[in-house]
């Protein structure tokens, strides 16, 4: 073998052992970083008085909540308060989400 098509394949070689002794393992490490972090997600949307729409939401709500994400709406969260209006309490439950 010529030495250029030894050294391409040493090359190749040590290429081939990083992607498996460095690269996998570091990849699967941050998948199960981002795994174990908890993510809160507000499902923004229409209301009830819009069916399909509203539908389409809880069912988004409840994908997320199967998927072990902690997944809520707007509505659910208010509380009836003289202190705070909705939309004040939509822009702190906003600023507190992840998404």
């Amino acid at each position: 073998m010529p030495p250029r098509a030894e050294y391409a394949a040493a090359a190749l070689r040590n290429a081939e052992r990083y992607h498996n002794d460095v690269f996998l393992p570091r990849m699967e490490n941050v998948q199960s970083r981002i795994e174990a972090t908890p993510l809160t997600v507000l499902v923004w949307g229409p209301g009830e008085s819009d069916s399909l729409l509203y539908d389409q939401r809880i069912e988004i709500l409840n994908t997320l909540r199967d998927s072990n994400i902690d997944a809520d709406t707007s509505e659910s969260l208010a509380t009836a308060s003289d202190e705070w209006s909705v939309q004040s309490q939509e822009f702190v439950q906003a600023m507190s989400a992840d998404l």
